[in-house]
């Protein structure tokens, strides 16, 4: 995004959160937006349960989008647009992650795959070098 001091991926994210939402909000309550005096802690809940619901969401994701939604409502907070903030005592908890990696049989295979188009095979060897 031309001039924006955010790198492209949060741009993507934020837009991913918004078309979530704006879905959310279009299925549920039948509307394009909402004012922040509409929003409460049965807002956040519900949405959560839409998530899970209806894009199949696992917890973690739900979070990232609830974070994101939680910071327009503090600038909101900020502004004063709102008096006080209407998620204060919403709590969630990301579950740990645990990272798996690459064994060197599973390596040795990507390498040794035939891989027709130039530009991928050099992509896949770029790859097998990084690891």
């Amino acid at each position: 995004m031309a001039g924006s001091t955010y790198a492209e991926g949060t741009v993507k994210n934020w837009k991913v959160t918004l078309g979530h939402l704006k879905e959310y909000l279009k299925s549920t309550q039948g509307k394009d937006d909402i004012p922040f005096n509409a929003l409460d802690l049965a807002f956040l809940h519900t949405f959560q349960v839409y998530a899970a619901t209806q894009w199949h969401c696992r917890k973690n994701a739900i979070l990232k989008h609830i974070e994101r939604i939680r910071k327009i409502v503090n600038l909101a907070v900020a502004y004063k647009w709102v008096e006080k903030d209407p998620f204060s005592f919403f709590e969630g908890k990301h579950d740990p992650t645990r990272r798996t990696f690459l064994t060197q049989s599973e390596l040795a295979s990507i390498g040794e795959k035939e891989i027709a188009l130039d530009r991928l095979a050099r992509v896949r060897d770029i790859f097998i070098f990084s690891c």
